[in-house]
């Protein structure tokens, strides 16, 4: 695995400290233990995004809910988180790469993860979506983790599925530091209010964007 040497934009300089503290009990290179206190201190990370205004409610909740579903998805050995060797190089959610072992099963729990729209923090109050695990894969985006390497053939839903990977990584690259800027209060998909032509698409993306 390659380490990117450049820090991670949706953490400050003690949140990465506290982090880094923290996965000084696991190994580099290795599988992390999602006990309850890495769970916890994951979690206050999140939060402490939110009150800097990083991190907008609903996205942060959505954060919460798909990472305890990623350390279930470990117990029920679905998954495995990895650390690299560069404390740097890690997402918001504490890991730098998710090594997913079975595509289809674990695929299947994000689908039921939608489906179930704890406090409606999903479906924004709609009756259905038309590509549920778009969400998902947008939320990965935006803190920096993308897919390679697509699960088995003989099990794949279909190219329009975007959560059917075997592995994730997170890439703090050009693309992330533009992506990033999605989940933060306050921001607009329409800079220039000159540009009325895209007004009515620009309110419905902004409206998707809320909470």
């Amino acid at each position: 695995m390659s380490n990117i040497n450049t820090n991670n934009t949706l953490l400050s300089t003690k949140e990465k400290e506290a982090i880094s503290s923290l996965l000084e009990l696991n190994c580099s290179n290795q599988e992390i233990n999602l006990d309850d206190k890495y769970m916890e201190a994951i979690i206050k990370q999140l939060e402490i995004a939110e009150n800097t205004g990083k991190i907008k409610p609903n996205s942060l909740n959505r954060l919460k809910i798909l990472q305890y579903l990623i350390n279930k998805s470990q117990k029920d050995g679905l998954v495995t988180c990895i650390i690299s060797s560069s404390k740097n190089n890690i997402c918001i959610l504490g890991w730098s790469q998710l090594l997913v072992k079975e595509p289809l099963q674990f695929n299947i729990k994000i689908h039921e993860m939608i489906k179930q729209d704890y406090n409606g923090i999903w479906k924004n109050g709609k009756e259905s979506l038309k590509n549920s695990t778009w969400i998902v894969y947008e939320l990965f985006r935006r803190i920096g983790v993308k897919p390679r390497s697509r699960g088995p053939i003989n099990d794949d839903p279909g190219k329009h599925d975007m959560l059917y990977y075997k592995e994730w990584n997170f890439i703090n690259d050009e693309s992330f530091k533009i992506a990033h800027k999605r989940l933060a209060i306050g921001f607009s998909y329409c800079p220039s209010k000159s540009k009325t032509t895209l007004k009515k698409n620009c309110i419905k993306q902004n409206t998707d964007n809320q909470s």
